[in-house]
């Protein structure tokens, strides 16, 4: 009975019945049940799940601890941070790490036993770009003995709690190591409370994992480029593809932009390959690396009076940062120290400008366009200012690294991204999304009567590849990437192409006209006259084709009229 109401549901129920696989609702590894929609849709949908999932954990959790009367679970949220003190970053992301972090620390001043701790947080999706305050996972040292380490879970649970229990965290590690269980802390506008008793118990299981350093795999030369050889001996799975640092970098630059406002030597300590760690299962493979940073307390150091006036050339967290992205992106250290003060790195700084400059030259891309973002935001923070009048300074600083950084690397990641934001948010009011031809007022003809109705509607997207008669060709990815910016919108139907044409096509809406976008496969005379070939014949109805190009000129023997970096050149027909 229930098969013949909900056949779907039902099938969906014997398969993870049957199937020993580890499925999961979004993008984590593991095969995917379902395919969200794009943009603002699918971010409301994960959004949904996720306040599901929370609540169900919720609800096992207080029937597991249904015989302790004080741990009343899904309670209102009276005791936690308020909502403020996780403030919503530009980008959609949510400042919820940095605040954990400083309230962890300040209970340590609080409750000072005489050593200075260290934290490792788990990067994690959750607490960079997921809304709500989510649990964070950590490690974070102990006391006598620093060279040991305590598993730890924080964040807002949802419980009801005695003040008497806020003994310091100091203390809750020590009751947690005597009994070599997890431990639980509850973040509050009071400080921090240790609920493990509350909770599950769970063992601690540091001793089977495997913690290394961003410094230690650089010594291995794990960052280093893959090789032929290491494809014949098997060991790529050791090693981080270009997509493989693209997402570390992106990883840690959301952790720029979280943390850089707060504690000043809380933010610069992390960005070394030292304070950079990998952790995984004793007998995991390297792929399930998982990314930790270390952060520590800052100097007895009054923070700066105005934030925005210490982002000046050297600055020593932008420019230790820049550094960072260079070393995962070449595989090796830089000997450069960086001073705590932006005056005596000047002329490290400018030795790195330099350097991002020749390297522009041989290969450029949007790597090396974040890491300028770093070194030049100086630069780039009056026109941020200008437009957040009256906006705290924190807020202005984090939309700038955002901007600048953060979603370069984003791009890189999923050049999708950018695209489907620009569609979901910039272009609210529906515009012509079909080639609209007018007559001269002259001619006295029923406009109608000529046209094709395909061409004449004016919503929905071209039914074939017939539709499209304009089309953009780039010879080079930083074309294609600047060029995709200019599409109001994006096609996600697949109109295909013919037989053997090896070229991947980009369609969608640039103003009123449809437009599909094309880049060469490689460089040279072949390439191009392959890929221009295949696109005539692959969308036969194209009228305008416009070739894109960053050369520095093209000479002309027979005159004087050289062609130049920014002029216009129109051709006769389609080559």
């Amino acid at each position: 009975m229930f098969g013949d109401r909900y056949p779907r549901l039902s099938s969906l129920i014997v398969l993870e019945e049957n199937s020993a696989n580890r499925f999961t609702l979004t993008t984590r590894p593991g095969p995917c049940l379902f395919t969200l929609p794009q943009g603002h849709a699918g971010r409301v949908a994960i959004d949904r799940v996720a306040k599901w999932k929370t609540f169900l954990q919720r609800f096992a959790t207080g029937r597991e601890n249904s015989w302790n009367p004080q741990a009343i679970p899904l309670l209102p949220r009276k005791e936690t941070l308020p909502r403020e003190s996780a403030q919503e970053q530009p980008g959609g992301h949510p400042k919820w790490a940095s605040v954990v972090v400083n309230a962890i620390f300040k209970d340590f001043q609080e409750h000072n036993c005489g050593r200075t701790h260290e934290i490792r947080l788990k990067v994690s999706d959750d607490w960079q770009i997921h809304p709500g305050q989510p649990t964070l996972d950590m490690f974070v040292s102990c006391c006598p003995d620093r060279v040991a380490w305590q598993q730890a879970k924080c964040g807002s649970f949802q419980m009801r709690i005695d003040d008497l229990e806020k003994d310091g965290i100091c203390a809750a590690i020590q009751r947690a190591r005597e009994k070599s269980r997890q431990l639980y802390l509850l973040v509050d506008q009071q400080g921090l409370v240790d609920i493990s008793d509350k909770m599950p118990p769970v063992l601690a299981s540091l001793g089977t994992f495997t913690m290394e350093s961003l410094s230690d795999l650089l010594e291995q030369k794990a960052f280093n480029r893959i090789s032929p050889r290491d494809y014949l001996e098997g060991t790529t799975v050791d090693k981080f593809g270009s997509r493989d640092k693209a997402v570390l970098a992106l990883a840690l630059a959301r952790s720029l932009m979280d943390f850089f406002d707060e504690d000043f030597e809380l933010a610069s300590y992390s960005w070394q390959p030292e304070c950079v760690y990998f952790v995984r299962p004793s007998d995991a493979h390297a792929g399930d690396r998982v990314l930790y940073i270390s952060l520590k307390p800052g100097l007895s150091r009054s923070k700066p009076s105005d934030l925005l006036r210490t982002v000046e050339p050297g600055n020593p967290v932008l420019l230790s940062f820049a550094r960072l992205l260079l070393e995962i992106e070449n595989g090796e250290k830089i000997p450069m120290e960086v001073h705590s003060e932006s005056k005596y790195n000047l002329p490290k700084w400018a030795q790195m400008c330099a350097f991002v400059n020749m390297a522009e030259r041989e290969a450029s891309g949007i790597y090396l366009q974040a890491i300028e973002g770093c070194l030049y935001l100086h630069m780039a923070l009056p026109r941020y200012i200008s437009e957040a009048a009256g906006a705290p300074a924190g807020y202005i600083l984090r939309k700038a690294i955002y901007e600048r950084i953060v979603r370069n690397l984003e791009l890189m990641v999923n050049p999708q991204i950018a695209k489907r934001n620009r569609r979901d948010s910039a272009f609210e009011i529906p515009l012509p999304k079909k080639l609209s031809i007018s007559r001269p007022k002259d001619v006295h003809l029923n406009a109608t009567s000529s046209l094709p109705v395909d061409l004449l509607a004016t919503n929905g997207r071209p039914t074939s590849r017939d539709g499209f008669e304009i089309a953009i060709v780039c010879g080079m990815p930083l074309e294609f990437n600047a060029i995709s910016f200019l599409f109001d919108e994006i096609w996600d139907n697949d109109y295909g192409r013919i037989d053997r044409d090896p070229n991947v096509y980009t369609t969608g809406r640039i103003g009123k006209f449809n437009v599909v976008l094309v880049r060469f496969s490689n460089m040279g005379k072949v390439s191009a006259a392959g890929t221009s070939a295949y696109l005539r014949l692959s969308y036969p109805s194209l009228n305008l084709v416009l070739v894109t190009g960053v050369c520095g000129g093209v000479p002309h023997p027979n005159g004087d009229e050289d062609l130049l970096l920014g002029d216009v050149v129109i051709s006769k027909h389609i080559v």
